[in-house]
């Protein structure tokens, strides 16, 4: 039902091997670890560091490489449609105000 709202493919977890969870842990702390390094040593756009970061997660935690871009994009989609709908509620909100303040 959701694919069908937001227009994007479903990612399958059944297709993800089960992995120790505190396998899954060390591989976020590690992307955490890689993001503060590509950001502050390396000196990289924070964004781009943030894909190589999500991508090296998704390999290290034994996702299929077809889907760790389906995911990251819904995951990215679905916070960009979150941030615009909160956009244009301060649109609304400001236009409302600058009328009758």
């Amino acid at each position: 039902m959701l694919s069908l709202i937001w227009n994007n493919p479903s990612v399958l977890l059944a297709a993800v091997p089960p992995t120790s969870s505190w396998f899954l842990l060390a591989c976020a702390a590690g992307a955490v670890l890689l993001l503060l390094v590509l950001i502050a040593r390396v000196r990289l756009h924070p964004a781009i560091a943030l894909v190589i970061g999500a991508m090296a997660l998704g390999v290290a935690a034994g996702m299929p490489l077809k889907q760790i871009p389906v995911s990251f994009s819904l995951g990215v989609g679905n916070l960009m449609g979150h941030i615009a709908i909160v956009q244009v509620q301060v649109i609304r909100g400001a236009v409302v105000c600058f009328e009758h303040c």
